[in-house]
C-alpha cells in the first residue's frame, strides 16, 4: 500500500457529503521509503504539484480534479455516471463525468500521504502514464465537458489546461528543435520581439517564483532548499521532455497503452541502472543535439550553438538521476 490516510479522513469526508457535496477528495503530499536524492526531489515536486495544481484549482473555482489516491463518493452518484471507466485515467474521467452533469466535488481539509517513486525510471513510467491519460481524455472526454451547461466557462478552460499539463512538456523539445531549424535556414526573429517576450517571461517567472517561495516556506522548506530543488526539478523536466514528445505522438495515434504500476518501495530490482533501451530517447536526443551543434558551428551560429550546448549540459547533468544513489531504507 503506497497511501497513508489521516485518522480523521473519513469523518471529514462524510461530513462534507452530508453537507451537500456529491464527491470529495483531499490534497496529498509525498513521502518516501527509500531516502535518496531522487526520492527527496520527487517529494518536493509532488508537494508542489498537489498544493498548487490541485488545491489551487479548488481555491480559484477552477476544474476540481479528483486525485487518484483518495476519493469518497455517494454510491448512487457513482452508479448514475456509470462508475469507473476501463481506462488508465479513471480519476480524470470520473471528474469530467461528474462535473459535466453538475455534481459537486469538494476538497476536504485533510492531507493524504502518497509514496513517491525512488528512481528516474520509475518516475518516467508514472509520468508517461499521466501523459497518456491527459491525451486520452482530450480525445474522448473533451466534448462531454465543453457541451455541458453545468460547467462554467472558466472550468472548461481550466479542464483543458489540466489535460494538457503533462503533454505540454513536449513543447520544450519542440521549441529547441524549431530554434535550431530556424537558425540553420537563416530565419531570424526581430530582436525587439525576442526582448519583449523575454522581459514578459522573466517578469511572470519571477512573480510566480516569489509566490511559490513564500508558499513553500510555510510548508517548512528553507529558501536555499527551495531554490536548489527548483533548479533540479527544471533540469529533470528538460531531460524527461524528450521521451514525452515521443509518447505524446504515440498517444495521439493509439488508445492502447500498457498499464505498468509505478515501481515503488525498496526492491533492488527497482533500483537498477537504466539500460540503453530504458534511456533510448534521452540518449538519442543528446546525440541529435551534438549533431545540431556541429551543423550550427558550420553555419557560424554562435549564439544558438551556446544555447544548444547549455541544453545538452543540463540533460547530461540530469542523467545522473538515472543512476541509483546510496539509499537509506526508512523503517
Amino acid at each position: 500500500m503506497d497511501t497513508i490516510m489521516p485518522s480523521d479522513y473519513l469523518q471529514k469526508a462524510v461530513i462534507a457529503l452530508l453537507n451537500g457535496y456529491d464527491a470529495v477528495t483531499a490534497v496529498w503530499r509525498g513521502y518516501y521509503t527509500v531516502d535518496n536524492s531522487v526520492s527527496r526531489l520527487l517529494k518536493f515536486m509532488y508537494d508542489l504539484y498537489s498544493d498548487v495544481f490541485i488545491r489551487g484549482r479548488f481555491l480559484g473555482n477552477g476544474f476540481p480534479i479528483i486525485t487518484s489516491n483518495n476519493l469518497v463518493i455517494w454510491r448512487k452518484i457513482l452508479d448514475l455516471v456509470d462508475g469507473f471507466c476501463e481506462c488508465t485515467g479513471e480519476d480524470l474521467n470520473l471528474t469530467i463525468k461528474l462535473r459535466s452533469r453538475g455534481y459537486r466535488i469538494g476538497l476536504i481539509d485533510s492531507i493524504v500521504y502518497s509514496e513517491v517513486p525512488q528512481t528516474y525510471l520509475a518516475f518516467k513510467k508514472q509520468f508517461s502514464r499521466w501523459l497518456f491519460n491527459g491525451i486520452w481524455s482530450l480525445k474522448h472526454d473533451l466534448k462531454l465537458i465543453l457541451t455541458s451547461r453545468e460547467v462554467t466557462i472558466w472550468e472548461k478552460i481550466d479542464s483543458i489546461l489540466w489535460m494538457l499539463q503533462i503533454p505540454s512538456t513536449s513543447f520544450v523539445p519542440l521549441s529547441i528543435l524549431i530554434t535550431i531549424v530556424l537558425s540553420v535556414i537563416g530565419v531570424l526573429i526581430p530582436p525587439i520581439s525576442i526582448t519583449l517576450l523575454e522581459i514578459l517571461n522573466t517578469s511572470i517567472s519571477a512573480i510566480l517564483g516569489i509566490i511559490l517561495l513564500l508558499f513553500f516556506k510555510k510548508m517548512g522548506y528553507k529558501t536555499w532548499d527551495f531554490l536548489t530543488n527548483m533548479a533540479k526539478a527544471i533540469s529533470l523536466m528538460i531531460l524527461i521532455s524528450f521521451p514525452m514528445l515521443v509518447y505524446s505522438i504515440e498517444s495521439l495515434i493509439t488508445d492502447e497503452w500498457e498499464w505498468i504500476p509505478t515501481p515503488k518501495g525498496p526492491s533492488p530490482h527497482h533500483m537498477r541502472i537504466g539500460s540503453f533501451k530504458d534511456l533510448v530517447h534521452e540518449l538519442f536526443a543528446i546525440l541529435i543535439l551534438v549533431i545540431a551543434m556541429v551543423v550550427l558551428i558550420l553555419y557560424k551560429q554562435l549564439l544558438t550553438t551556446i544555447y544548444v550546448l547549455s541544453i545538452m549540459l543540463i540533460m547530461m547533468y540530469s542523467l545522473r538521476f538515472t543512476i541509483p544513489q546510496k539509499a537509506l531504507v526508512k523503517q
